[in-house]
């Protein structure tokens, strides 16, 4: 008896995201996608072709084949820069005739590896060697602001986050220094007659560190 292509195949359910860095490494395959089909295994019709039907504009990814019923999903190139989501609708087409096809939709997460330091931005003599000192009248008073520090992170989402605070060097305790705005204001009165020039801090932020 001939066996009927009367079967379409069935996707084996991927829930979630298949999770990645941005460093992933191009060898090792992001997940297996696996189908079935009812029909007899020993001809064409029980034979699946995967394909990436759309959501591949870049061609960042590929399918390597395992057997008759599974391939491995990979990355063709390195997802450095990367990040973000991506929604590949995948084909599952037996190799009867007329063919069968179903289709499922695969859900690649690339997320944004910490690889970047934190860069000033202003003042920007941070980020170099030249520090301009700053000038306070003695009778300045306490809570005034005296100065405001900004940097900027290249990396994505909460990498991205810059939280400033100072560390305990020099007079670092005559001054304070919001850890989300990079303002500083002045925590405790001057004497010029006990200090005339106060190391204020070392401004600190991720892997980086200022003289300020």
């Amino acid at each position: 008896m001939t066996d009927e292509n009367d079967q379409t195949p069935v996707f084996e359910t991927l829930s979630g995201c298949v999770s990645v860095t941005e460093f992933h490494d191009t060898r090792v395959p992001l997940t297996t996608i696996q189908a079935t089909d009812g029909d007899d295994p020993n001809t064409p019709n029980g034979h699946i072709q995967f394909s990436i039907d759309s959501g591949n504009e870049l061609s960042l990814f590929g399918l390597v084949g395992v057997d008759a019923v599974s391939v491995r999903l990979l990355a063709l190139q390195p997802l450095v820069g990367r990040h973000g989501n991506y929604t590949l609708k995948l084909r599952a087409q037996d190799r009867g005739s007329p063919p069968n096809s179903a289709f499922q939709e695969v859900n690649i997460c690339v997320s944004d590896f910490n690889d970047h330091a934190p860069v000033f931005i202003r003042p920007d003599n941070l980020n170099g060697t030249a520090k301009t000192p700053l000038r306070l009248l003695e009778n300045t008073t306490v809570g005034s602001i005296i100065a405001n520090v900004s940097a900027v992170d290249q990396d994505a989402g909460l990498n991205s986050l810059v939280r400033y605070s100072l560390r305990p060097v020099g007079h670092w305790k005559w001054f304070q220094i919001d850890p989300v705005s990079g303002q500083i204001t002045l925590a405790q009165p001057l004497d010029r007659e006990q200090t005339k020039i106060l190391q204020v801090c070392q401004i600190y932020l991720g892997s980086n560190s200022h003289n300020f």
